[in-house]
């Protein structure tokens, strides 16, 4: 089974006035950084973890893809042509009660193109 994750972060003013990164959202995706994080803020522990633009760089020969990210791995493992993932919701309001129909497929297509290009690589190898 392919399952992945990621996380948006934002930063809150706590009571005592200190401004921390909490989690606002979480979705399925790629990242190690995010293993850590969700350990660290709330003691959640994955195990297995791959990273995913490790395997594509290891699997398809091609070492500039560990710096690659959801829509890009895709790109190169599925052939599927995705448009980069907009700006504006990169950094709008994570936080808000409520996200734009736009945050919201946003955060889908990340979390299908990462589960799709980890099935892929992880069933030819």
């Amino acid at each position: 089974m392919v399952v992945g994750f990621d996380t948006e972060w934002s930063l809150v003013v706590m009571d005592d006035g200190r401004v921390e990164p909490r989690v606002v959202l979480v979705k399925l995706s790629l990242a190690l950084e995010d293993v850590r994080k969700l350990k660290e803020n709330f003691g959640v522990e994955v195990r297995n973890v791959v990273e995913l633009s490790e395997l594509a760089a290891n699997a398809l020969r091609k070492p500039r893809l560990v710096a690659y990210g959801p829509r890009e791995l895709a790109r190169e493992v599925l052939k599927v042509g995705l448009d980069q993932r907009p700006q504006n919701v990169m950094w709008m309001g994570w936080t808000a009660e409520f996200l734009t129909a736009e945050q919201i497929e946003c955060a889908t297509i990340d979390a299908y193109v990462t589960y799709k290009t980890g099935k892929k690589l992880l069933s030819s190898n």
